[in-house]
């Protein structure tokens, strides 16, 4: 037997055990998939294909489909990684895994900081792109560590309040994007919530609120224990999506969640509560707390105006008062 034919004998086993494993493959996925899609894979895709990719051509293309979304996932990951924004600063410069790590921003150039913080798929970071690059088309991910960007007062339409004005000379204001699945009892994000005065909380107004809840449960809780009062805004984001719930509609599952959590942490701690457990909860009526809404949308730019005048001075913007409810003056924090 000559070498050709031993090299073409080797290359037909090979073939006929890759066969073999997609035959196999799709023999043990088969019952976990609806019958029309296993029909459609023995009837329609492998006879349609077979020419082109050989036999069991459905499950070679599901293969290479699946290969080709982890290579993508992952380029996403690594562009992230390596893009250009920056971090929170912490004192500790040597642990490289924390959530929030060091940036190189002088503290001198910029002047308040205003924390975005939510669950994970809120938005978070797409209207932080937004606000600090002016770009709410740039693809995100989620976020691993926190981002860190400033927006510069020069970026409103000062055509548009008439107190704009407070904005002529001031700095920047830093804005920190904390990642949605950190741990809101770390002494890093304790020692953030120590030195702000507001702070965005965004969320998918299409989806439950029981995560922000939880989220505002824990800033809440930790502002009435330092008696440190707060400006906080929640943004219900994506607010041009089908099943958008407006701000009002958040508010009252906001508070709903927010009084369950009330009784279950009454009876399982004996930490500081911020509202008597058991009393309906007035959220217009916190000590130490004081919120503001906006239906917010980077698409259409809903409410983009509101969110900058809150980041920038703490006061919303009036030419949204109609859309809005009624005016809630702020003084600058």
């Amino acid at each position: 037997m000559s070498e050709k034919e031993d090299y073409s004998d080797v290359e037909e086993q090979q073939q006929q055990q890759q066969q073999l494993w997609r035959t196999t493959m799709r023999q043990q996925i088969s019952p976990y998939l609806p019958p029309p899609v296993v029909s459609a894979m023995i009837n329609v895709i492998d006879p349609t294909f077979e020419p082109i990719v050989g036999p069991e051509a459905s499950m070679t293309l599901g293969g290479t489909l699946i290969l080709g979304l982890v290579v993508l996932q992952l380029l996403k990951i690594i562009s992230a990684l390596s893009g250009q924004g920056r971090a929170i600063a912490t004192d500790n410069d040597d642990d490289d895994d924390d959530i929030v790590v060091k940036d190189k921003m002088k503290k001198d150039e910029y002047g308040e900081t205003v924390l975005v913080c939510g669950p994970m798929g809120g938005g978070k970071t797409r209207l932080f792109y937004s606000l600090v690059h002016g770009n709410s088309n740039t693809p995100t991910i989620t976020s691993i560590q926190a981002n860190v960007g400033l927006l510069q007062p020069n970026n409103k339409d000062s055509s548009k309040d008439e107190d704009d004005h407070k904005t002529n000379g001031m700095k920047p204001i830093r804005i920190m994007d904390y990642p949605g699945h950190a741990d809101w009892h770390s002494s890093q994000i304790i020692q953030v919530l120590d030195s702000l005065h507001r702070l965005v909380l965004v969320l998918d107004s299409t989806q439950p609120v029981s995560s922000a809840a939880d989220i505002l449960y824990h800033i809440l809780a930790h502002t009435t224990f330092k008696k440190k009062h707060i400006h906080i805004m929640v943004d219900c984001h994506k607010a041009d999506a089908p099943k958008a719930k407006n701000w009002r509609r958040i508010k009252i599952m906001l508070r709903t969640e927010l009084e369950r959590l009330l009784k279950v942490r009454a009876t399982e701690s004996d930490e500081t509560l911020f509202w008597p457990p058991g009393k309906a909860l007035n959220m217009d009526n916190l000590e130490f707390a004081k919120f503001h809404y906006a239906s917010v949308s980077c698409v259409s730019k809903k409410g983009m105006d509101e969110l900058q005048d809150f980041i920038l001075v703490g006061k919303k913007n009036v030419a949204e008062e109609t859309s809005l409810g009624p005016r809630a003056d702020i003084e600058r924090v």
